[in-house]
């Protein structure tokens, strides 16, 4: 049985926004789902439902096999940590951090261990006794997650908690939310528009557009396998390469080249052709020919822009290889690495 079932879930705001279209969604106890997409998508509309801080305008949530879907917060057995931190002004850091454990009469010494550890495992330690609003942003997210894990509740809900830390905090807090959530089992959903962020979290990437799920799967699976042309394109940084083309008795023409065989599951007539940066190589044979825009280095590789006749391709290459722009340059394509993508509806093709 799933611990969070979600059914036929909509939220329709007065003027008629439809935020989120209908989504069925299934949670495991102590899966790590998260939420991916871009603005707008209906991914924190979702998560604030979950928590009961909106009303859907139908379908139903269970929790644990009961319905919650019109319960309030404080009777869901959840925890939240919100985009801009929540704190109570009047407590110092410490007491922030021990409210919730209060709140659930944890005994005195009980809550004090879990607040230190807890304030340990942050940073915090020196910031115990001062009060929110002598804190940084930074400081202040990481109080307001603190204050979250302490409490271990049934299902904790994440909405960007890392959106104001500089690239070395939330590494490091990304880190040690993975690594709480592993060792307490905590069944967590997560908010993002940070893909990084997503792969390195997720048991389970659930990418949204338009308010409806586009893709629920593991990370790999939707790196790997995008269920669409939408997916492919906003999962992975640059996004697949795509080239739109015609299958002709058995083979993919682009542009006047014959670029190899097609799937059989490609009727003649046009068809989609989709492969990530590393699975394209650089040299003097090729499937295609172009000429060198850009030579990105990135540290560990770099990223290689080549215009051909049939739109602009990026070639992930081994940092040691530098490529001069203007060099004329044959590209070649690893056909282990490429998906079809039906031209008409987007969706990819077996």
């Amino acid at each position: 049985m799933s611990f969070v079932a979600i059914r036929g879930l909509e939220k329709t705001y007065p003027g008629g926004t439809r935020a989120v279209r209908g989504i069925d969604l299934d949670i495991a106890e102590g899966e790590f789902v998260v939420l991916l997409g871009p603005s707008g998508c209906g991914k924190t509309t979702t998560l604030r439902m979950l928590a009961g801080l909106e009303l859907p305008t139908a379908g139903t949530i269970e929790l644990a096999g009961r319905e919650v879907t019109h319960l309030r917060p404080a009777l869901r057995d959840i925890g939240f940590v919100f985009q801009f931190y929540g704190l109570y002004p009047h407590m110092t850091v410490a007491e922030n951090v021990a409210f919730p454990l209060e709140c659930a009469g944890v005994p005195r010494e009980e809550r004090q261990n879990r607040v230190r550890y807890m304030l340990e495992r942050l940073g915090l330690e020196p910031l115990a006794s001062k009060y929110p609003r002598t804190l940084s942003g930074g400081d202040q997210q990481r109080v307001a997650l603190a204050r979250a894990m302490v409490r271990r509740p049934a299902l904790s809900l994440m909405d960007e908690p890392l959106g104001t830390l500089d690239a070395e905090r939330r590494a490091e807090m990304a880190e040690l939310i993975r690594a709480q959530q592993i060792q307490q089992r905590v069944t967590t959903v997560y908010v993002t528009h940070d893909q990084e962020e997503a792969m390195r979290l997720a048991d389970r990437i659930v990418v949204m557009s338009g308010g409806e799920i586009q893709q629920a799967a593991s990370p790999m699976e939707v790196y790997d396998s995008p269920a669409n042309r939408f997916v492919a394109h906003f999962v992975g940084s640059p996004a697949m390469n795509e080239l739109r083309g015609r299958v002709e008795g058995g083979r993919f023409l682009c542009g006047g080249a014959d670029l190899g065989p097609a799937p059989a599951s490609a009727a003649t007539g046009e068809v989609l052709f989709g492969v990530r940066p590393e699975h394209v190589s650089l040299g003097e044979e090729g499937h295609l020919h172009g000429e060198v825009l850009v030579d990105e280095y990135v540290g560990s590789s770099r990223f290689v822009y080549v215009q051909t006749a049939v739109g602009r391709i990026t070639a992930r290459v081994g940092a040691a290889e530098p490529w001069r722009p203007g060099a004329a340059v044959a590209l070649k394509f690893d056909g282990k690495g490429v998906r079809w993508f039906d031209a008409a509806t987007g969706r990819r093709l077996p």
